[in-house]
């Protein structure tokens, strides 16, 4: 039996890589809160292998790495470090402490797999269907888009994936659009649907009623109507129907009583300005107060921001520099969003593009999603949830 030490600060990444190794009956696991007690279980206990994130509090990653480099015992023990994002300068500083593989979060199981299989001869396994469960969230609504396919790995990583998306946001009320177009989908596949639906209305708080599925496939409006395990749930033929469904719900949640550090903290994130020193945002507006905002929000976090006051200047540093984040103001003048967004396609800038947009904008944002552009915050604009919306893209467990 091969023994694990996970150290993460968050609790559901740690439940789910857990969850993912001993399931296989090849992995004892063992997990650290943080760093602090990280070192304690490896001394007292020493692993076969050690899975750490690169951000911990209360004696560091580095501090971690430095016990374990310095005791005979521990020196040779694999390492594989999780991080969000890497630069060469970290890469190099880490060979130094014997880290042994560097992987980037939301963790892609083939590679964890190809490494373990490399280091303990464990044959694991790992679907290779090609598609994805996207989730993001506007207006306090969960969209959960399926593309091409249905993956194994990605039914396994729902779950947790909801649960931390539901604690970032802050949400009471769970209002839920899955949109399922033009996914590949036969009656052999149903077991899988089944799952999907299953693991889904499992979570506390969902409701059958507050789930709208948007989808072409007939098959899969089918299964609405027959199947009595999700009976209640309801198969919508617009996606702006489905939305005013579920918008003007009563009882929402209330998003501005958790500061930036305790909306980072919620996803495991404890040192913020470790974590974010190597992000950088750009700002495409015309509206120095709105700048001036963004600019504000950001303060705590070690972010580079660079602001643009026309989508022309971005487009232009945008072809030669990778944005982590991009806040696009759709109200600049004579902007054309649909003919920008394809530019962008065309000149190969796939950066996460936040929309900021006026209240009367929410139907243009909307049919942005056909182009792929799944987010928006709306003006005036709200410190929690700007935060919330750039925290899940950066420093995404799931």
């Amino acid at each position: 039996m091969t023994q694990v030490l996970i150290i993460d600060e968050s609790s559901l990444f740690r439940e789910y890589l857990s969850s993912i190794l001993e399931q296989t009956g090849n992995f004892k696991v063992q997990a650290a809160l943080n760093g602090f007690d990280g070192i304690v279980k490896l001394k007292n206990d020493p692993p076969d292998l050690i899975i750490m994130s690169m951000y911990l509090s209360r004696d560091g990653t580095r501090e971690v790495l430095a016990q374990k480099k310095t005791a005979p015992n521990l020196v040779d023990i694999p390492v594989i470090l999780l991080t969000n994002k890497l630069d060469a300068q970290q890469t190099e500083e880490f060979a130094l402490y014997r880290v042994d593989k560097i992987l980037l979060k939301p963790l892609k199981l083939g590679l964890l797999y190809h490494f373990l299989n490399k280091e303990f001869k464990i044959l694991l396994f790992h679907d290779d269907t090609v598609g994805a469960i996207k989730i993001t969230v506007n207006d306090s609504i969960i969209f959960i888009r399926v593309t091409v396919a249905l993956n194994l790995n990605d039914l396994d990583a729902l779950n947790f994936k909801l649960k931390e998306t539901i604690e970032l946001f802050d949400l009471t009320v769970i209002k839920i659009i899955i949109i399922m177009n033009d996914i590949q989908m036969t009656f052999s596949e149903a077991v899988n649907l089944v799952r999907f639906f299953q693991i889904i209305t499992a979570i506390n708080g969902i409701k059958y009623q507050n789930i709208k599925v948007l989808s072409n496939i007939a098959f899969i409006q089918k299964f609405l109507q027959l199947n009595p395990e999700v009976l209640g749930i309801s198969i919508i033929t617009t996606l702006k129907g489905a939305i005013l469904m579920l918008i003007d719900m009563t009882d929402k949640p209330v998003h501005n009583k958790r500061s930036n550090f305790e909306i980072a903290y919620s996803v495991g994130i404890n040192a913020l300005t470790e974590a974010t020193k190597n992000i950088t945002i750009a700002v495409v507006s015309h509206v120095p107060a709105l700048i001036e905002t963004l600019n504000g929000i950001f303060q705590p976090a070690c972010v580079l921001i660079k602001t643009y006051a026309t989508v022309n200047e971005y487009t232009n540093d945008a072809q030669r520099n990778l944005f982590d984040v991009t806040f696009l103001d759709t109200e600049i003048p004579t902007l054309n969003l649909f003919e920008e967004l394809a530019a962008f396609e065309k000149r190969d800038i796939k950066h996460h593009i936040v929309l900021m947009i006026s209240t009367k904008q929410r139907e243009l944002a909307w049919n942005s999603f056909e182009q792929g552009i799944t987010r928006y915050v709306v003006k005036p604009l709200k410190s929690a949830e700007v935060f919330r919306q750039f925290i899940q893209i950066v420093y995404r467990n799931f």
